[in-house]
């Protein structure tokens, strides 16, 4: 919405002849959108769970358990004729139902050999079936206004997509212990995936844990409570996400042509008849210790898995009548620490003060890709006049920014034209990367007899994100950022002599500048933030107000993203920035909805 135009100017949103009071073409008035715009959407879900346990022996037990959810949606949407953005209208009726059955069983066995050795296993399977049906019926160009029915549209299309997938798991678990200090946790499972070619479906992955209670070795200090070192090697497989990546099959279009054949294309995504499955394969050590009758608790962990045969999709050429393709990518590391220390610092008569603090860091880098493929997009900005992408590089982090920057000297100053306005590289360079540094959370907990009190602070520091808000109120002038004197501006640098920039221009032709030459290097912000995301306040009832009915009862008022003690992000919420309306790709922020804060209460009550 344009500046100049009141909101209480459109509240009247039909002109005396019925038609819609538009602020702008191609701008939708709010109070039609509101008032006329039909959007609904109904659920009906159901779940079934049914399980049984049998001691068939003293040391045998089975469990066997089937359950089956599935839910109905019923959708329709509308955009009235004569709308700005679309002046013959349109509406759709979608019907979509699921139904997904989840059966497994487990043997458990759980044998008496001794005092100092303990041992304990399992075996079982699992069958997962998830079908999906979705049947949409389309209207365009409607005959009136009023009538929110198809039968009031010009062109009528019609579209259904069935989808079924299945995986089939057998798995086993056996546990070793001695003297209850000393544990060693082997498991076994493979998958069989409908996902997967049928040579390829079946994918095995095993796992192995240790740990130690070096506190119940010896006679530990009075001060120490448990001292605990773990270590584990594991191997996880997946068969990714998308389903009919390995079939080749057709997609027949809703219309025929005009002298009546039938139209069909092959899918946008070119199959691949040998995908493998995803194989991760991690090593994990970890040191737990308690100290002080559990008044301090220390855990740390570090870890480091190397991802093998990435399901990934990339560009092909158009003459292969599709236009990505499929294929496993070569490694992905992972590496990392995460660091808890809670405890109470402060526990005297009726007070207590509870403490957790949190922080973890994680690096992803691309160690190698497709033999085929050097460098990979694995996201991109659309519907913005800037090209930006995210791409896995051999030997970069995962998740780099790419995008046009101001061409530098070799003294890193920017290099102007004649006109005192950038110059763009030539080509796309690295903007910045996604990953943040570290993340933390920090958690205060008081208690005073029945009133509580707690606080949660939460923060993401480094990382970089690319705005298209900040790109967007730049360019139109309605940014913090382009304040002052529009008619004036020197940019520092160097021209393409080398000597300092004199040359004014105006902040107009600046932003046309990085427009036309698709410059994004100004965009790129720092996505670090400390928010206040959670505040509660909450009291229980004593137990003597209670009567025979009602045992306890507690009521607790609530905020939740209430602020930031510190951002960089100034144009959205950094954290709305990862859920943006066109992408959901790391390092992208496009236009996102605000973040919202929310308040009430709850009350609890136990009978």
């Amino acid at each position: 919405m344009t500046r100049d135009v009141a909101l209480s100017d459109l509240e009247n949103y039909r002109d005396a002849d019925g038609m819609p009071v538009i602020p702008r073409s191609g701008i939708e008035n709010p109070f039609w959108v509101i008032n006329e715009f039909n959007n609904n959407d109904q659920r009906d879900r159901y779940n079934l769970m049914i399980s049984a346990n049998a001691q068939l022996t003293k040391n045998l037990t089975l469990i066997a358990r089937t359950g089956l959810d599935t839910y109905h949606d019923t959708r329709f949407y509308k955009i009235p004729k004569n709308s700005s953005t679309n002046p013959l209208g349109s509406l759709s009726y979608t019907d979509f139902s699921l139904r997904e059955n989840n059966s497994d069983f487990l043997l458990k066995w759980d044998p008496e050999i001794g005092t100092n050795w303990t041992i304990s296993g399992s075996v079982g399977g699992s069958l997962l079936n998830v079908k999906t049906n979705n049947n949409t019926i389309s209207g365009s160009d409607l005959k009136t206004g009023e009538l929110d029915n198809i039968s009031n549209a010009s062109i009528i299309t019609a579209s259904t997509i069935k989808t079924q997938r299945e995986i089939q798991s057998l798995y086993s678990f056996v546990q070793v212990g001695f003297k209850n200090f000393a544990f060693l946790d082997l498991t076994a499972r493979n998958d069989w995936s409908s996902v997967l070619p049928e040579q390829n479906r079946s994918f095995f992955y095993p796992s192995a844990t240790f740990s130690l209670v070096i506190s119940d070795m010896f006679q530990a200090p009075s001060f120490l409570d448990v001292l605990k070192v773990r270590g584990s090697w594991a191997q996880a497989g997946s068969d990714g996400t998308q389903l009919y990546q390995d079939r080749l099959y057709v997609n027949v279009e809703a219309l025929p042509t005009p002298g009546g054949a039938i139209l069909a294309s092959f899918p946008s995504n070119l199959p691949n008849r040998d995908l493998k499955s995803e194989l991760t394969t991690s090593t994990e050590l970890g040191l737990d210790a308690n100290l002080f009758n559990n008044r301090l608790n220390f855990q740390f962990t570090y870890y480091d898995a190397i991802t093998t045969n990435q399901i990934m999709i990339s560009p092909v050429s158009n003459t292969t009548g599709s236009r990505t393709r499929s294929f496993n990518a070569g490694k992905v590391q992972n590496n990392g620490w995460e660091f808890t220390v809670s405890g109470t610092p402060v526990s005297i008569n009726n007070f207590s003060w509870d403490l957790q603090i949190n922080l973890s860091s994680n690096t992803s880098k691309v160690l190698e890709l497709d033999d085929e493929v050097t460098d990979l997009v694995i996201g991109e900005l659309s519907g913005s006049s800037n090209r930006v992408t995210i791409k896995a590089i051999p030997g970069e982090p995962l998740g780099t920014i790419h995008g046009r920057g101001f061409l530098k000297d070799e003294s890193g100053n920017k290099v102007l034209d004649d006109k005192g306005l950038p110059i763009a590289t030539s080509e796309d360079v690295i903007l910045g990367s996604a990953q943040p540094d570290f993340l933390g959370s920090i958690l205060n907990s008081f208690r005073y007899k029945g009133l509580m009190l707690s606080a949660l602070i939460e923060s993401s520091q480094g990382g970089d994100i690319y705005s298209e808000s900040k790109f967007r109120m730049d360019q139109a002038g309605n940014s913090r950022d382009v304040e002052g004197d529009r008619d004036f501006l020197l940019l520092e640098g160097v021209n393409e002599q080398g000597g300092i920039n004199t040359q004014q221009t105006t902040q107009e032709k600046y932003m046309l500048s990085l427009s036309s030459q698709n410059i994004a290097e100004p965009f790129i912000e720092d996505a670090s933030y400390i928010s206040l995301r959670e505040v509660s306040l909450g009291y229980d009832f004593p137990s003597k107000w209670m009567g025979k009915i009602v045992t306890s009862a507690r009521l607790i008022f609530f905020g939740r993203n209430l602020g930031y003690l510190q951002r960089s992000l100034t144009h959205v919420a950094p954290e709305a920035a990862m859920f943006s309306t066109r992408t959901t790709d790391i390092g992208i922020e496009y236009m996102p909805l605000p973040l919202t804060r929310n308040l009430g209460f709850r009350l609890n009550i136990e009978f």
